[in-house]
């Protein structure tokens, strides 16, 4: 997009796909979960990729937590992510 400050309209996308991800981001009330918000992030900008640029990002892999023994704020079941 070759956004810039002094770039009006791609700097309006930018602002558009980091207010999605952020809005995505909100959905889950949780404690940090570093996986949880890649993961979520890199789905929404995969999926508005298709409207915002001339190649579509990929991000449709089954995804799954194997770390929430290692994050003691894991709300498990009530994750998108959380497999047993």
């Amino acid at each position: 997009l070759k956004s810039n400050p002094l770039s009006p309209g791609p700097r309006q996308i930018v602002q558009k796909v980091s207010e999605a991800i952020i809005s995505r981001l909100n959905r889950t009330e949780a404690a940090r979960c570093c996986q949880r918000e890649v993961w979520t992030a890199l789905k929404t900008a995969a999926e508005l990729s298709k409207t915002y640029l001339p190649v579509t990002l990929k991000a449709d892999g089954d995804v799954q937590c194997r770390q929430q023994g290692k994050n003691r704020e894991c709300i498990q079941t009530d994750c998108p992510y959380f497999k047993l």
